[in-house]
């Protein structure tokens, strides 16, 4: 089903015709992070409430509406684990829908995730230790 919007102030300006405006998708709301690791995090969001949609992209980057990585993903996913992120680092994360007009919904709020610093490494077990009797 495709969706139209009439808008009859266009026809207050002197058009003709009736003029049908596409109107994209609903944005999906709620971007937020679920669980996450030393490089990786799991999202959720609230996906778009329009019956049309066909599919999602989650997009990131390291700033603020620069997204330099795409994952599209099945309109009825909620949630999507990003992983081989990078330690200490701050990133951007977003999600739009596509509708099956092939029209995106403006990009969710953006949420800011800093993944935490390496897990810490034990030193190495002492080797060569000797008794040394006190006097």
């Amino acid at each position: 089903m495709k969706r139209f919007i009439l808008i009859p102030l266009l026809l207050l300006c002197g058009c003709k015709e009736i003029v049908y405006v596409r109107v994209p998708a609903t944005t999906p709301h709620d971007l937020h992070p679920r669980a996450a690791s030393a490089a990786a995090v799991t999202l959720g969001w609230v996906p778009s409430a329009a019956t049309t949609i066909q599919s999602q992209t989650l997009s990131f980057g390291v700033q603020n509406g620069v997204y330099t990585n795409d994952t599209v993903l099945a309109a009825n996913v909620t949630q999507y684990q990003v992983t081989g992120l990078v330690y200490a680092q701050s990133y951007w994360f977003a999600v739009k829908a596509l509708d099956v007009n092939g029209l995106y919904s403006p990009y969710s709020v953006p949420l800011n995730y800093v993944t935490t610093n390496a897990p810490a490494v034990p030193p190495p077990p002492p080797t060569n230790l000797k008794v040394i009797s006190a006097p």
